[in-house]
């Protein structure tokens, strides 16, 4: 498990875009030196046939860890009653 940094987690609380969340994990995946491609399409399959979809996860770390980032509202609550 990665744990980031005070400087980056706070940026969670201020309800920035998606976008954002994903360039600053992009830095933090850089500065700790983990090897990772942003935004490929990867094929999927259901029972043995092709999907015509790709899933498109934000990160893919060590070729083999999907990594996604979502927000809640509830998440930065929890962290101001800490």
């Amino acid at each position: 498990m990665l744990v980031l940094p005070w400087k980056f987690t706070a940026l969670w609380d201020l309800e920035f875009l998606e976008p954002v969340y994903q360039e600053t994990f992009a830095i933090e995946l850089n500065l700790n030196s983990i090897p990772f491609s942003e935004q490929i399409r990867l094929s999927m399959e259901y029972k043995g046939h092709s999907l015509k979809h790709k899933y498109i996860p934000y990160f893919l770390c060590y070729d083999e860890i999907i990594v996604e980032s979502k927000h809640s509202k509830n998440v930065a609550r929890l962290r101001r009653h800490k």
